[in-house]
């Protein structure tokens, strides 16, 4: 039998926070984004506060761009023992819409165009009503691991390097 509860004698670890990056001149990240193979991911992170699973779990069926809104309903998990996979939210308050600037909206128009146009020419047809906002060619999901890696590259040449450590840009904030 046990004499004595050993967890009353030690406290708890305390968890430090991380600190958000704020990027200042968000104009200037927009412009540099531009082009960028994963700007569109960033853009959506930037400017909607979602979580880069959140950001790569978007299917177009969620997103209305004329009312400026998009729902999100599900995130994507990377894991080494089940891989990329898709969860529901782990609260409820994590099922929510989310109103887009019209900055974003404009962003969103021109990759899904981009989309299209780049399946025309694969001759793959148009986007299934399921499709993911951000996929492989193939329409399978981003790898986070591989995102990240690519933001932090991206960030370094861009020469903003206070915003490398963050993943995508889903833990920055504009100010």
């Amino acid at each position: 039998m046990v004499v004595r509860n050993v967890c009353r004698e030690q406290s708890a670890p305390k968890v430090e926070s991380v600190e958000q990056v704020i990027v200042r001149d968000v104009s200037a990240l927009v412009t540099k984004l531009q082009g960028c193979r994963y700007g569109p991911v960033a853009m959506v992170a930037l400017f909607s506060g979602l979580r880069l699973g959140e950001v790569l779990a978007l299917r177009w069926s969620n997103v209305d761009l004329d009312r400026k809104v998009l729902r999100v309903v599900e995130a994507l998990e990377e894991t080494k023992t089940f891989g990329i996979r898709f969860k529901p939210p782990k609260t409820r308050a994590g099922k929510r819409e989310v109103t887009l600037p019209d900055i974003l909206v404009e962003a969103l128009r021109e990759h899904r165009k981009m989309q299209l146009e780049l399946r025309l020419q694969l001759g793959i047809g148009k986007l299934p009503d399921d499709a993911l906002l951000f996929a492989r060619i193939d329409g399978g999901p981003l790898s986070m691991v591989n995102i990240s890696s690519q933001w932090a590259k991206f960030a370094t040449n861009i020469a903003m390097g206070e915003i490398t450590s963050t993943r995508c840009g889903t833990r920055t904030r504009a100010s």
